[in-house]
């Protein structure tokens, strides 16, 4: 009932329609807040800063940043998709629209989220969490090659518990390491 309050409060305010998947981005902060007053300004203020990265257009451009950059610096990994033939697909669309949400375990959210508010207020959220993901992958990648086709699509969706500082720290890392070899 508090996540379809907030949802209808939330749609009447911004005069859109309800996506498939809002759900779970607002999922957290109606976890962590009791008050609705709380939850709706966290997600208002999530929305506001993913900018065009719920939409298609939006999903579809990160998605093809994500792929190229996954190509470059985890090719073992990105050959492994494609022989399994789950290279891209619905994981990574959920992995980029819902920013994990549907896949981590919720400390694991939270603590990732906490980073992207921390950022700032100018700060696109999607610019950082396509490396995120690579960071994930990155320190999974074991694990992830030694699955079958249905397992890695399974895993995918339904990570495991992971050390989050480590994996922002990574996923830093990873960015300044591809602006620093652009420059």
């Amino acid at each position: 009932a508090r996540v379809e309050s907030i949802l209808c409060c939330f749609l009447h305010a911004q005069g859109g329609e309800l996506r498939p998947g809002t759900v779970n981005l607002l999922w957290p902060f109606v976890h962590i807040y009791s008050a609705e007053m709380e939850s709706y300004f966290c997600f208002q203020e999530l929305m506001r800063r993913l900018e065009r990265a719920p939409t298609f257009e939006g999903c579809k451009q990160m998605a093809v940043t994500f792929m190229t950059l996954l190509r470059h610096t985890l090719p073992d990994l990105y050959f492994f998709f494609e022989e399994a033939q789950c290279a891209g697909g619905l994981w990574l669309s959920s992995w980029l629209q819902f920013l994990l949400a549907r896949e981590l375990p919720l400390p694991c959210v939270l603590r990732l989220w906490d980073t992207y508010f921390s950022r700032g207020v100018g700060a696109p959220l999607q610019e950082l969490h396509v490396y995120v993901c690579l960071a994930i992958l990155e320190a999974c990648a074991e694990e992830i090659m030694e699955l079958d086709e249905t397992e890695v699509l399974w895993y995918l969706n339904h990570l495991p518990d992971l050390d989050m500082g480590s994996v922002v720290m990574q996923a830093f890392n990873l960015k300044d390491d591809l602006q620093q070899k652009l420059l």
